[in-house]
């Protein structure tokens, strides 16, 4: 827990965390604005509940997929693998 207390006190902790949270709320943006397009036609009732179900599958699935990619991460050279990918 120390640890944790010692890094939030650098202020690079601070700017990953303000990036990470622009970012999410440049994603949550783009999330919103397919949901909408998705329920336009639909009646208001289905219309509501379709954008409640919407944005939390949005969540869930953030969540998740970040879940995935920190995990696959750790393995070793994949970094690598992707930068050359990137770069072909």
């Amino acid at each position: 827990m120390e640890m944790l207390a010692d890094q939030m006190t650098r202020p690079t902790f601070w700017l990953a965390a303000l990036q990470i949270m622009g970012i999410n709320i440049l994603l949550s943006g783009d999330n919103a604005v397919v949901i909408a397009l998705a329920v336009r036609a639909l009646p208001p009732r289905e219309r509501f509940w379709g954008m409640v179900f919407g944005a939390g599958a949005a969540a869930v699935l953030l969540i998740v997929f970040t879940g995935i990619v920190a995990t696959l991460m750790e393995l070793p050279y994949l970094k690598l693998a992707g930068g050359l990918a990137l770069f072909w």
